[in-house]
């Protein structure tokens, strides 16, 4: 899938409905899809429309995961700070607080996971 404006808004619903369905807390979810949209975002910036990321959603151990994953150089969207950027790197790390999740960022074998 492409980092397209229309991919991404299908991928947050697709986001939205996998947490609907774990009883994750509805602060919780929407926190969550903030910070995923916002980090798709950014991600788009950085390698263009065109990049191709994967998205997956899986229960691992009873627990709900999303995990995307963007080939291409090291960029950790969690951690970009600019002052033409709506949400700082404050902000965003606030909302990597909350109960019973975390978000992590990794690179490895050449892909950008989120």
């Amino acid at each position: 899938m492409k980092l397209s404006n229309q991919n991404i808004a299908h991928v947050m619903e697709k986001i939205e409905k996998f947490f609907d369905s774990t009883g994750v807390p509805h602060k919780d979810k929407l926190k969550i899809c903030l910070l995923l949209e916002e980090s798709l975002l950014r991600c788009q910036e950085k390698f263009g429309e065109t990049q191709e990321f994967e998205f997956l959603t899986r229960k691992w151990f009873g627990t709900p995961r999303v995990s995307i994953k963007i080939k291409g150089k090291p960029f950790n969207p969690l951690e970009y700070d600019d002052d033409e950027q709506i949400f700082s790197e404050n902000i965003i790390h606030d909302l990597l607080n909350y109960e019973k999740a975390r978000v992590i960022y990794r690179y490895e074998g050449g892909f950008n996971e989120i």
